[in-house]
């Protein structure tokens, strides 16, 4: 067992959702005019409609395994060379209607699953790869879920006002979709960090500190 990865997964488990989606909107392209409030009502929105979506979702088809087969997306394995963008680590990737999953991500885990079992419970990647990109297949397909429902409005210039949808809203939305869809008990983000420890171990434990320092949300999960 790697017991530096072991002591890393049972560190990161412990942060709360809020944490790991103050870090995701702190990438959005849009951060810099982003004020507390903003960051507020980014994630209230995005966790009502992936909330709401992931309601609708089950009452429809029940489950996520339903849910895909109606939705007649092609699901394949891939290489980190397929995805549109070559050389970054990807869960997967939903595009013209094909779901993509990360098999060197698969791989990772399976080689680590009794240990992240341990830590996690039990977890199938393929299904939070999958229901993670479901939800980006139905922002593209469904007409009852618009992305305009995230939109804030930030101040760009001292005189200018911007209608935005923030990237970072629909990136929560699908985290927050795929934790109802999937049961799961922690933040997908975990494996994210995980993809890249083999790689880049002292850029994961920076990235752990990071998110670590944002300040939990007040009584938010």
């Amino acid at each position: 067992m790697d017991k530096e990865l072991y002591e890393l997964v049972k560190r990161i488990s412990r942060f709360q959702d809020s944490q790991w989606e103050e870090y995701i909107i702190s990438q959005d392209r849009y951060y810099r005019y982003f004020g507390k409030e903003d960051i507020y009502c980014i994630r209230e929105k995005a966790h009502e409609l992936g909330e709401k979506t992931a309601g609708e979702v089950q009452r429809k088809y029940g489950n996520l395994k339903k849910a895909l087969e109606a939705s007649q997306v092609n699901i394949r394995m891939a290489e980190d060379q397929e995805f549109l963008i070559p050389g970054r680590i990807c869960f997967g990737q939903y595009y013209d209607n094909e779901i993509l999953v990360s098999s060197s991500l698969v791989r990772k885990v399976q080689e680590h699953y009794e240990m992240l079992q341990e830590i996690l419970g039990k977890f199938s990647t393929e299904d939070i790869i999958t229901a993670h990109e479901l939800y980006h297949h139905f922002e593209d397909h469904e007409d009852t879920l618009t992305k305009d429902q995230a939109q804030i409005q930030v101040r760009m210039l001292p005189f200018v006002k911007k209608h935005i949808v923030p990237d970072s809203a629909g990136e929560i939305s699908a985290f927050s979709f795929t934790k109802i869809m999937t049961g799961l008990k922690f933040h997908p983000c975990v494996l994210e960090l995980l993809s890249l420890w083999d790689e880049h171990k002292d850029y994961v434990c920076r990235l752990a500190d990071t998110i670590e320092n944002f300040e939990p949300a007040p009584g938010k999960p």
